[in-house]
């Protein structure tokens, strides 16, 4: 499966960054806006302002799993988006993969990107009230 567009969830402070430099390695994506909108919540649940960011995930980018997925998965999210219904499900479709971050993108959706992202290739797609007026959008390719 191709994933073009992928998404990372992050708190306000943290955004500006990305969108104002990069999106630094080892962060982690995820191809499901639903499962996104999960960890924005997160840090709306401790008090932060969250934003989604959005782009196209480059076709050289250097991807491992995300292995707390696979041990600890959303299942609210991968029985409606993934049709996983249980944790033995997605260790089960796990163990029938190549085990490398594309599958397991593919499987959970999510991943852990270890190549940098340059911010102006990034898009908020969510939570934008929160960032600076004074900050420039530039369109993910795209979008």
């Amino acid at each position: 499966m191709s994933h073009s567009l992928v998404y990372h969830a992050t708190s306000a402070t943290n955004a500006e960054k990305i969108l104002n430099g990069e999106l630094s390695p080892r962060s982690y994506i995820t191809s499901c806006l639903q499962l996104a909108e999960y960890y924005a919540e997160t840090f709306e649940d401790e008090g932060e302002d969250a934003v989604i960011l959005a782009f196209q995930l480059p076709a050289d980018a250097v991807l491992e799993p995300d292995r707390a997925g696979i041990c600890e998965p959303i299942m609210t999210v991968l029985r409606s988006e993934f049709d996983l219904y249980s944790e033995e499900d997605v260790l089960n479709g796990w163990e029938s993969t190549g085990g490398t971050g594309r599958d397991c993108l593919d499987l959970i959706g999510s991943a852990v990107l270890m190549t940098a992202v340059d911010g102006t290739t990034i898009q908020a797609v969510y939570g934008e009230e929160h960032l600076s007026s004074g900050l420039v959008f530039y369109p993910a390719p795209g979008m």
